[in-house]
């Protein structure tokens, strides 16, 4: 009750924070708009104000509002600013305010309003607002010029072969490089904002003949039901209209590639981009798409299906190893060839921790290797690994802290782990759950976790799509791009499971 009352204040508190803005109106002398500026934006030291006059007619005067560092100076002062001054302008002619916007200003973008949190809005993203002398309307134009970072290949998605450009953090330039992939019409981008404090805008694109119109429909109903102050990153929508809440796979795709985007556009899928996050989310997203990579379409196709096929089994060695190990040498030592057994049992004759513990403590280390790592400057990351993997693990050997065989299952663990970077989180803790199940009844746990996770994998959906879409499919058409890649001359059509609209029912997905 306490709880709900709180939430219900804080929402008050709230709108009686954004809704003052009410209170302002546009006047028709500048002394009194300047005010109402410097009063909307008290204590910002970035707003700026710059007061105007027409030579040829002193009558015409006024000011422009905007904010340091987020305009282009050299935009407004050539299109703005000396238009302004020098044109010869009736201020007495009817239609003043669209002579001005039609044939004085030069800006690529020009708009009248008379609504003062548009032009506080306005301002607030980069443009700039222009009040005039006995002018109840305001002209806002477009003078974005912050600095963004530039166009390079992304970390942790780098190729051999293709495209070496990846998304940045300006929405605009990550809507050009797609558009610069996909040229048609056919391409849709709807433009929205999410955050009640930020007002982050975001971009769903997708190809309109191509897409699921329930699934297009099922994700604006779920950004409508969002509700929070502030989005500053993809993850952050990514977290509130996935499926599966509480499940560590992945139902939402994420990437920050403009080919991998345009390629799950042709494929009926929609992009998400959020204006200032370079991590753009896809969906609906399949299990199977977690075994993929941009690499596999740019390289042979029999070289990228074998590959595709190693990353599958990287991904059962992962979770699974550590797991059938401890189960061996705890439980079922007969299944153990005699020669290996005595050497295992020779190896761990003065190890004086148990077999569950040692494995867990070189997980953990190994995990803490892998996060140092990415936490460290990529000088020092090599001296880390090297540190890490051999001083670390050969004097735990000598010491008789662990044992040789241990180490070897450890080290084919955490290779076979790094193949699947997609899934890394979900295996992590499957691998997790395997090992406690094998401690516990050996053999007979890893059979009961397995169903377990497969009953869980086959029963979640992406946007109404089951997630194991095809995993099970017989028919060499829909399994043209999933265990393997095809040669481009079989890959032709659409995946039906999502240009069908009947696969699906708006009703069938989670609330």
């Amino acid at each position: 009750m306490f709880g709900n009352y709180r939430n219900k204040r804080k929402k008050e508190l709230y709108f009686e924070s954004t809704t003052n803005l009410s209170s302002f109106t546009i006047s028709r002398q500048l002394d009194k708009n300047i005010q109402m500026i410097y009063q909307i934006f008290k204590d910002d030291c970035t707003i700026r104000i710059r007061e105007f006059e027409n030579y040829k007619c002193p009558k015409i005067k006024g000011f422009i509002a905007y904010i340091e560092g987020m305009i282009d100076s050299k935009l407004i002062i050539k299109g703005t600013l000396n238009p302004l001054v020098t044109s010869d302008i009736d201020p007495k002619a009817d239609k003043f305010m669209e002579t001005v916007r039609l044939g004085i200003l030069y800006n690529n973008e020009v708009k009248e309003t008379t609504s003062v949190n548009d032009i506080v809005v306005a301002i607030l993203r980069g443009d700039t607002a222009i009040f005039f002398e006995d002018e109840e309307k305001v002209l806002i134009v477009s003078s974005k010029g912050f600095e963004t970072r530039g166009i390079e290949e992304p970390e942790a998605e780098k190729i051999l072969r293709g495209p070496k450009e990846g998304f940045t953090e300006c929405l605009s330039i990550n809507l050009s490089l797609i558009r610069r992939k996909i040229v048609s019409n056919d391409m849709k981008i709807v433009s929205r904002e999410l955050g009640r404090r930020t007002k982050t805008k975001i971009a769903i694109c997708y190809m309109d003949s191509l897409v699921n119109k329930n699934i297009l429909k099922e994700l604006n109903r779920r950004l409508d039901k969002i509700d929070i102050n502030a989005i500053l990153d993809s993850n952050y929508i990514c977290e509130l209209i996935k499926d599966g809440t509480y499940t560590p796979f992945k139902t939402i795709g994420l990437t920050e590639r403009p080919d991998s985007v345009a390629s799950k556009l042709l494929e009926g899928r929609i992009a998400l981009l959020v204006e200032g996050s370079p991590s753009v989310l896809t969906l609906p997203f399949l299990f199977l798409e977690n075994f993929q990579t941009t690499d596999d379409y740019y390289l042979n196709y029999i070289y990228a299906s074998f590959n595709r096929l190693i990353r599958f089994i990287g991904f059962f060695i992962t979770i699974l190893t550590p797991a059938l190990y401890l189960s061996l040498v705890t439980f079922h030592r007969e299944l153990i060839p005699t020669d290996l057994a005595l050497s295992i049992s020779q190896s761990r004759n003065d190890v004086p921790l148990p077999t569950i513990v040692e494995l867990l403590i070189l997980l953990l280390v190994f995990e803490l290797i892998r996060e140092s790592s990415l936490r460290t400057h990529s000088n020092v990351i090599q001296s880390i690994s090297i540190v890490g993997a051999l001083v670390i693990g050969q004097s735990a050997v000598e010491a008789r802290f662990i044992s040789a065989p241990m180490v070897i299952v450890i080290a084919l663990t955490a290779i076979t782990e790094l193949l699947n970077p997609k899934i890394k989180g979900a295996a992590i803790l499957i691998r997790l759950i395997f090992i406690l199940a094998a401690f516990f009844i050996g053999a007979f746990g890893i059979i009961l976790t397995t169903i377990v996770v497969l009953t869980h994998v086959f029963s979640l959906k992406s946007f109404g799509i089951v997630y194991t879409s095809q995993t099970y499919s017989f028919r060499l058409q829909e399994l043209k791009d999933f265990y393997i890649r095809a040669p481009w001359g079989k890959q032709k059509t659409t995946p039906k499971f999502i240009a069908n609209d009947t696969v699906m029912n708006a009703t069938d997905i989670r609330e």
